[in-house]
């Protein structure tokens, strides 16, 4: 495995990789037409190459095809850091993927002090993933998707805990 930024010609897989990962992480809680127009608007090549302009993404290849991502953003002067995607196709789970592009995030802005991430509430996998990492509950609030509401919980990773990567 190995993991790079990303570059334009990986917009479809990435794509891919947030569909999948949206369908096996959110059946039954968020709509599919929801799922679909959200990531639409977000994951489309457009967007994606905007947002690099205040934003990070590497992505996690295997044998030349895009199996997962990160996307982060440096939010201060003072090395906070919001997570806005780490998304892994669900065959690949469970292998430390998810691990190395945490790491790779830590590596790339060193001295990080804060990282704050958003997980809806129900997905416990996500969940225990950022808690077996370091980062810790330190809120609740319900975010929208296109006028559907989700319970979402905010975790954070403060830099007097050491990462777990």
């Amino acid at each position: 495995m190995k993991i790079r930024l990303f570059t334009r010609k990986d917009s479809t897989q990435i794509q891919s990789v947030a569909r999948e990962s949206w369908r096996y992480a959110y059946e039954g809680l968020i709509p599919q037409q929801t799922q679909v127009d959200f990531l639409l608007s977000v994951y489309n090549e457009d967007a994606l190459m905007k947002g690099l302009s205040t934003s990070v993404l590497f992505v996690a290849e295997e044998k030349g095809e895009v199996i997962g991502f990160v996307h982060f953003s440096l939010i201060n002067i003072k090395k906070e850091i919001e997570l806005g995607a780490l998304y892994i196709l669900p065959s690949f789970h469970r292998q430390g993927i998810g691990t190395a592009l945490l790491k790779a995030m830590f590596d790339y802005f060193k001295g990080v002090r804060k990282i704050t991430v958003s997980v809806v509430m129900q997905n416990d996998a996500a969940i225990d993933f950022y808690h077996s990492k370091g980062f810790k509950q330190v809120g609740e609030m319900n975010d929208s998707i296109y006028g559907f509401s989700i319970p979402t919980i905010v975790m954070e990773w403060g830099s007097n805990t050491r990462p777990n990567v």
